[in-house]
């Protein structure tokens, strides 16, 4: 059935699977209410990683002697920075992604770019959607860490303040359970980010094909001017997304090598299980 996949049903869902992280912008048709509102849900987005930040920051000052927690809360706290750089990103980039978003909807529908997309589809549609069910199989096997662990909440933070009454250990709770999947759906971002790569190089490979079959001056000055356009959108694609792909990439690498010390130095029955967490 995976085969089967369209490139269209490919795009709705990377969308749903990044929709919690408010970095897929809003159709070029929205209204400006309705923009004004995805901006300020994006703010929101923003206040509430600070509101896992603060605890997370007092959690490694309380335990600078304790390098299982201390490193714990280190890749936790990268996983926020992910959230709050990306979102900010995608805030400050809102109109060029737009653009570049509404281009690729338009443009997916030609038949030639669709059979190109069609292709890469079926190469990787498996691989991506595996990934997509083990993010979010894996962010609720986290939420559902004080179920299994003498952990009071999952992201395991602690407050200067009190938290053993039931409402406030209920709200804490419910946030933190809501800013995981946030998290998840930011790693998922990723392959956003890899499916803009993915149009951007179908359309340069269906330029090409255009290229050769040209027969006269007129069809050759039409290519190019397609080219010209082709590589502004590519500038513009590039100037969304390099940014959160360094990030992505210096937060995996250090994530990664702080997982790997703990599993090193620490010898604890539950260390496991969480490696298995954070290097998700």
């Amino acid at each position: 059935m995976l085969k089967q996949v369209s490139p269209e049903k490919g795009i709705y869902i990377i969308w749903l699977s990044v929709a919690l992280s408010l970095c897929w912008p809003l159709p070029i048709n929205s209204t400006r209410k309705q923009i004004v509102c995805m901006k300020i849900l994006q703010i929101g987005a923003i206040i509430s990683a600070f509101m896992i930040l603060l605890p997370l920051i007092y959690t490694i000052y309380l335990n600078l002697d304790n390098l299982n927690i201390f490193f714990k809360s280190i890749c936790l706290l990268m996983g926020v920075f992910q959230h709050i750089v990306q979102t900010t990103t995608c805030f400050i980039k809102y109109d060029s992604l737009q653009r570049v978003v509404e281009e690729m909807m338009i443009c997916i529908k030609e038949m030639q770019l669709n059979e190109i997309m069609c292709a890469y589809v079926a190469k990787c549609n498996i691989f991506y959607g595996g990934t997509i069910v083990l993010i979010y199989t894996t962010a609720t096997v986290f939420i559902l860490g004080p179920t299994f662990l003498p952990i009071t909440f999952p992201w395991e933070t602690e407050y200067p303040f009190q938290v053993n009454y039931t409402s406030r250990n209920f709200i804490i709770y419910m946030h933190q359970f809501f800013f995981t999947y946030q998290c998840a759906a930011h790693i998922c971002v990723s392959m956003f980010v890899a499916l803009l790569l993915w149009f951007t190089s179908a359309r340069f490979e269906c330029l090409v094909k255009e290229l050769q079959k040209t027969t006269n001056i007129e069809m050759l000055i039409v290519c190019l001017k397609k080219q010209l356009l082709l590589r502004r959108y590519a500038e513009d694609v590039v100037n969304c997304i390099r940014f959160i792909i360094f990030y992505t990439m210096a937060v995996s690498t250090i994530v990664l090598t702080l997982s790997g010390i703990i599993l090193i130095t620490v010898s604890e029955n539950n260390v496991m299980y969480d490696n298995v967490m954070y290097v998700m």
